[in-house]
């Protein structure tokens, strides 16, 4: 703990609280005459203090506990993986919180199975944590070290390019200025937040929340320009990962994205930047103040993004061609568990397929699965069911509210024994076009998708490459 005297921190604390208040119009006298001009003296006298409160207040916050929060990283071979040893690095770029107090950081990590993930919190003695204000941690004054783990979803992670670099861009509505989220609120928590919570507690005061812009845009960044108030600012970006990080006011309307108020792209989406400035001259403007937009359609003119990003080359067909098994079995029953109860499951008719595959499988950009068509397949579109398995997505869970998910599939080593079915459906009041009819035809083709991007979803650009086709009859 720090040597600190307590009173010295709970003073900071509170002149910094007294002046978030003046500023958002708090405090205000409301009895005119004597009164009203006694209170005057002090108020301005916070407003006045209200600088070096913030200077002398992102001092005083003593190590609290760590922020207790769901494990992410369990798995080697599983999901995101584990964290790479000496992989954890927190970036030098420091940008102020709009009521003061410790300034806002970066930190950033890769993982055992190629992905790169980013993080953002306030920053005290060189470590990225959440305080204990506005109703966190019981409004302690204390600054709880952020794990690796927290908040940690799938739009903080993306996929490491063919050298081991990664970029992402975050926009987070709604997040509260203790940098807690709501894991550690008990009084209020952000707007934009998953509604079983929201409607256990109340949405915080939108003087209470920041709406943060940060990421990594790659080596070749200069800058970033942004508007704000109608006014154009250029902000450079740090180091060779290109990071930036912008810390506003909340919106007075927040928007609602992705799980609590968040969404990711190669470059920033809904978001007051406007324009990136590459090294040699290149410039982006971008066309995602309002949208999500995949690679260089977010440009104008159309830019290849993200630069800098070397693309690995995925596996040829030669290299993963292999024979396929393929079977039929008609309606049965499986075993779940749930909750230490194990039940029994009906399930419909399925066709089996699966092979060896040739080539390991160590990290989310690789995934194999089944393309194919039946007879109830509209013209124009391709039916897909994945294999081995991938693994349901992995809920990230704080309560009884799902905080995100993140993609779970599994290593599959060399030679291994990947596994895929399609399922009918079954039952007097199934639809003819979900089952698996006698005599119904089959055809199919097993490929594996690759990600040549960098979005951990597997989203454009992707290939897919055939491992072997197939036709099958119903029996």
């Amino acid at each position: 703990m720090s040597d600190r005297p307590r009173v010295l921190v709970d003073l900071g604390v509170e002149l910094d609280r007294a002046a978030q208040r003046v500023l958002a119009g708090e405090g205000r006298a409301k009895r005119a005459g004597r009164l009203r001009r006694w209170r005057a003296l002090p108020v301005v006298l916070v407003v006045l203090l209200a600088g070096g409160a913030a200077a002398l207040a992102s001092g005083l916050f003593s190590p609290g506990a760590p922020v207790n929060t769901p494990t992410v990283f369990t798995s080697a071979n599983t999901g995101l993986g584990v964290l790479v040893p000496d992989s954890l690095k927190l970036l030098p770029i420091r940008t102020a919180d709009p009521a003061g107090g410790p300034p806002w950081g970066i930190r950033i990590f890769t993982t055992t199975r190629g992905a790169g993930c980013v993080q953002v919190g306030r920053v005290v003695d060189g470590r990225l944590v959440a305080l204990g204000i506005d109703g966190a941690f019981s409004n302690d004054g204390e600054a709880h070290a952020l794990q690796p783990s927290t908040a940690i979803q799938m739009f903080d992670c993306s996929l490491l390019d063919a050298y081991g670099k990664f970029v992402n861009s975050v926009t987070m509505y709604g997040q509260t200025a203790s940098a807690a989220w709501w894991f550690g609120s008990r009084r209020c928590v952000p707007n934009g937040t998953p509604r079983t919570t929201s409607n256990a507690h109340p949405a915080c005061s939108r003087s209470q929340e920041r709406d943060l812009y940060f990421g990594l845009l790659g080596p070749d960044a200069k800058s970033v320009t942004y508007t704000l108030a109608g006014k154009s600012h250029t902000q450079p970006t740090l180091g060779p990962q290109g990071a930036y990080l912008l810390v506003l006011p909340a919106a007075k309307h927040p928007r609602i994205l992705g799980f609590g108020g968040i969404t990711s792209d190669d470059v920033p989406v809904y978001s007051p930047i406007t324009t990136i400035t590459f090294h040699e001259g290149t410039v982006c403007h971008l066309q995602t103040a309002r949208h999500w937009i995949v690679g260089f359609h977010a440009c104008d003119p159309a830019l290849d993004l993200p630069l800098g990003y070397v693309r690995p080359a995925p596996p040829t067909a030669a290299q993963i061609a292999a024979p396929l098994a393929v079977s039929y079995q008609a309606a049965h029953t499986r075993s779940v568990s749930f909750r230490g109860r194990t039940f029994h499951v009906p399930t419909g008719p399925q066709v089996t397929v699966s092979f060896h595959s040739r080539i390991p499988i160590t990290n989310l950009r690789a995934s194999y699965e089944i393309d194919y068509l039946d007879a109830s397949t509209p013209r124009g579109v391709i039916n897909t069911a994945s294999m081995n398995p991938p693994q349901a997505p992995q809920f990230i869970t704080v309560g009884e509210a799902n905080l995100g998910f993140l993609a779970s599939t599994s290593d599959v080593a060399a030679g291994g024994t990947v596994t895929g079915s399609i399922s009918g459906a079954f039952g007097p009041h199934a639809p003819a076009f979900a089952k698996l009819s006698p005599g119904e035809v089959i055809h199919g083709t097993v490929v594996l998708r690759y990600s040549t991007g960098p979005s951990v979803d597997g989203a454009m650009p992707t290939a897919k490459i055939p491992v072997a086709n197939f036709t099958f009859t119903i029996p």
